[in-house]
């Protein structure tokens, strides 16, 4: 039994010791290797760095994208610039009239003249006080009768003396007196016929009149008291008679400074009024040019948010229909004809293909002062697309990449990538792979894009 057992302890001690020998030459392995390993994937460079300003694109002219892009562009100013700052409650939209609310267009109730003086050349009427239109609006009496001030600016009727008025006359203890204004001198702007037509001017100032008054010695009790004896009674004095040139002059230019304040006032009142649905009711609300802007295009009207989405969609879908057959597609171009990557297919061969471009966006609509594009509501669009070479060099397409845009609004730089399936290439065929650009021919603006750097980086793997 004790040999049996020492026999055992024998064997499993000599198994120990061969297996520690084949771990110790294992680790002797590290000093021989293979000498080929097949590569699996491989990756390739093509780059083109250009002169600054030496590479520009410019607008591609192609009718059916630039129908649908500037339809677009129309839209969506429509929407988010032309309605935002004139919503519909600033307009009268009706199948009678379009207008803008409180204006001649509406009602001409706000066909003003222009104002008559000017408050910092016209010292009667810098003292004008702040307006309480709350009070000025409650009425068309108050609207006709409240916050008028501009007539101050007229010639005053009354002799400049010690004076009581006496009907359409004036009593004066002197002789010989003048106006105790003549006036101030008018706009240049209220001088013309107001409204247009009308006959209605601001008048020039009295001062140029020969006579203002015929003066005739008087007694009467109407007299005002000169000061000396006890009043009352019978007394001498003057009576101011204003002549008919004097009396037109000053009754003109009251007329025309009390309509301008009178429809002033209806045409500030209306305003306030407008828009009164909004968190800060009011004009203010309401951009006139914007305004303007929809009364000249009624198409406006019928834009909303929804439209211009779709309508970027279809010129979208438009660009993708097939590079050279079917929609805007054919519109694009290859950025530079001296640019591509050329290789022969190998077998089992997926290739990814990565373009790179830097660029600079312009706005050329003056070239001598190019500036980077704002708000041109359109995009840059690029895409790679692989052609097979035959042995006479045609060049047929196989496979095209998905679109890859661009926002013009500033300096931009482009990095996209592609995945070309194995079954799109042929093992031995020749292929070339370039890089196309579109960019849409807008209304109104001229664009222009600089190439700075353009690269090619493919990737080509083996299964």
């Amino acid at each position: 039994m004790v040999t049996l057992k020492g026999g055992y302890r024998l064997a499993a001690l000599l198994a120990i010791i061969l297996v520690a020998g084949l771990a110790t030459a294992c680790l002797y392995g590290e000093d021989e290797s293979v000498a080929y390993l097949p590569r699996n994937e491989d990756m390739q460079t093509v780059y083109k760095d250009y002169q600054e300003g030496s590479k520009r694109l410019p607008e591609i002219s192609c009718s059916a994208a630039a129908d649908l892009f500037n339809e677009y562009r129309t839209c969506i100013n429509c929407v988010t610039e032309i309605k935002s700052s004139c919503p519909d409650c600033c307009l009268i939209l009706t199948h009678s009239k379009r207008a803008i609310r409180c204006s001649a267009q509406d009602s001409s109730d706000y066909d003003c003249c222009e104002v008559p003086f000017d408050s910092t050349n016209c010292s009667a009427i810098a003292t004008s006080s702040e307006t309480d239109w709350d009070s000025v609006c409650r009425s068309s009496y108050s609207i006709a009768n409240e916050n008028h001030y501009q007539n101050l600016g007229c010639p005053a009727i009354k002799p400049d003396g010690n004076c009581r008025e006496f009907g359409s006359d004036w009593l004066c203890t002197e002789s010989g007196l003048r106006p105790d204004f003549t006036g101030c001198a008018c706009r240049q702007d209220a001088k013309e016929e107001c409204p247009a037509g009308s006959g209605s001017k601001c008048a020039s100032p009295c001062a140029h009149i020969s006579s203002y008054y015929t003066i005739t010695p008087v007694i009467s009790a109407g007299c005002p008291y000169s000061g000396f004896g006890w009043g009352g009674g019978l007394r001498d004095c003057y009576k101011y008679t204003p002549t008919p040139e004097f009396a037109s002059c000053v009754n003109k230019c009251l007329t025309y400074a009390n309509d301008y304040d009178t429809c002033n006032n209806r045409l500030e009142c209306c305003k306030r009024d407008v828009c009164s649905e909004l968190d800060v009711p009011g004009y203010q609300n309401c951009n006139i040019a914007s305004c303007q802007e929809r009364i000249n295009d009624p198409t406006c009207d019928t834009y909303t948010l929804a439209d211009c989405s779709l309508i970027q969609k279809n010129a979208q879908d438009c660009l993708t229909g097939g590079f050279l057959a079917g929609g805007c597609s054919k519109c694009f171009r290859t950025i530079d004809d001296d640019f591509y990557y050329r290789f022969i297919a190998r077998s089992r061969e997926n290739i990814t293909v990565i373009w790179q471009i830097s660029t600079t966006p312009y706005d050329i609509t003056n070239p001598l002062e190019p500036t980077y594009v704002t708000n041109s509501s359109t995009y840059f669009f690029s895409k790679i697309a692989v052609f097979e070479v035959s042995p006479s060099g045609a060049e047929k397409q196989v496979y095209e990449s998905m679109l890859h845009q661009k926002s013009l609004e500033a300096a931009f730089s482009i990095f996209c990538a592609t995945h070309i399936p194995n079954d799109v290439l042929e093992a031995g065929y020749s292929y070339v792979i370039k890089v196309y650009y579109f960019l849409p021919e807008l209304t109104g603006i001229d664009l222009e894009v600089q190439v700075n750097s353009l690269r090619l980086i493919v990737i080509r793997t083996r299964q």
